[in-house]
């Protein structure tokens, strides 16, 4: 691994672990990490495995020391797993525009995984949870409940990806491309 994949991947892990700290109330731009991971580090295996084990190491931290109960089930569940499956979905599309990473196809595939994340999210809890009544009332509602949530998404990854790629062609010495 070279100096600027170092750099990437521990802006990423710093971004990731601050971000899921510091709990920004609906501000998570770890799909926008998960992207970068796919779009600007080369090796795979490292690529895939960062957000992993970044939100791993977050939500572990958040378990044993919020008061909250949720955090704990949520990681002795197993639950987690699906979402952080769903988060190597973005390391994938990430890795699709590896070599066309201009400013277009990193804020397009941000807006994709945000939507891809937010339908498939929703379709496993409104199928795993007794929260929502298991018919297309249940499931519309779930989607409808997870609106707030979605916009301040698409804002923080966006945003954080914008950031990122503009930072990233400036460090980099490369010229900023919109298409």
């Amino acid at each position: 691994m070279n100096k600027q994949h170092i750099l990437i991947a521990s802006i990423v892990f710093i971004s990731i672990v601050l971000f899921r700290l510091l709990q920004i109330p609906n501000f998570n731009p770890t799909i926008a990490m998960a992207i970068i991971c796919g779009a600007f580090i080369t090796n795979k295996r490292v690529a895939y495995t960062l957000p992993l084990i970044s939100l791993f190491v977050c939500d572990f931290v958040l378990a044993i020391t919020q008061n909250d109960s949720s955090y704990t089930h949520y990681i002795t569940s197993g639950d987690f797993i699906l979402n952080y499956i769903l988060y190597l979905s973005a390391v994938y599309i990430g890795n699709r525009i590896n070599n066309k990473v201009n400013l277009t196809n990193s804020l397009f595939s941000s807006i994709v995984s945000v939507i891809f994340f937010f339908i498939a999210s929703n379709f496993i809890t409104w199928i795993a949870t007794p929260l929502y009544s298991h018919d297309i009332s249940g499931l519309t509602t779930c989607y409808i409940s997870a609106i707030p949530f979605v916009g301040a998404s698409l804002l923080s990854n966006t945003a954080v990806m914008l950031l990122f790629y503009i930072a990233y062609t400036f460090i980099s010495n490369k010229k900023l491309t919109i298409a």
